[in-house]
């Protein structure tokens, strides 16, 4: 309930094209559930975020060990039981985006509550995002686009980076995953706004 007063306010008023620049490759976590730790570095090292790291980036270096690291923080913040390591019980967004900010790499954080005011605030900047995963969307096609198939089953939760958005009769969004390039559209998802 509290972060109902730290909603985003999109300072764009229409959708167009827009992809992030990344100064970062596409993260492979492995086995570790370091999905958050991952997305949140995705996010930091892409435009226009990337240009004010700054002298924090040796604590996130823009690789796995960066990824793992942010992850590590966000579990000993999350009040989950556990704290990686030795625990690897996952962890979400929002301690990924407090242990950045107690690390001085971003000033704060703000909410999206619903579609159009993500869509909105990734013209501006990167979002990360925590999503059902469903079984379906684990074979991705070499074009990245996800089958989003409910019946298929809840595999879990994902943390993404969004860092991309692609406006047509079928519009989608994307971003990197963290399960290297071997995956999807070498390392990249997209789902449709729908």
């Amino acid at each position: 309930p509290r972060s109902r007063a730290y909603a985003v306010q999109p300072t764009a008023t229409t959708l167009t094209a827009v992809r992030h620049t990344a100064h970062i490759g596409v993260l492979d976590q492995g086995q570790l559930g370091s999905c958050t730790g991952n997305a949140g570095v995705g996010a930091i090292y892409r435009e226009p975020f990337d240009n004010a790291l700054g002298s924090y980036s040796w604590l996130y270096l823009s690789d796995e060990s960066g990824a793992v690291n942010l992850y590590s923080a966000a579990t000993k913040l999350d009040g989950y039981p556990g704290d990686y390591p030795p625990d690897d019980t996952g962890s979400d967004g929002l301690s990924v985006a407090k242990a950045l900010k107690a690390a001085g790499i971003i000033s704060g954080y703000l909410h999206a509550f619903d579609l159009p005011s993500a869509l909105l605030q990734l013209m501006t900047t990167p979002l990360i995002t925590g999503i059902t995963w469903y079984n379906s969307m684990f074979d991705a096609p070499a074009s990245g686009l996800l089958n989003v198939d409910t019946s298929s089953g809840v595999a879990g939760g994902h943390e993404l980076c969004v860092d991309e958005y692609v406006p047509g009769a079928l519009p989608h969004v994307g971003g990197p995953n963290s399960w290297g390039t071997g995956w999807g559209d070498e390392g990249r998802w997209y789902m449709t706004v729908d």
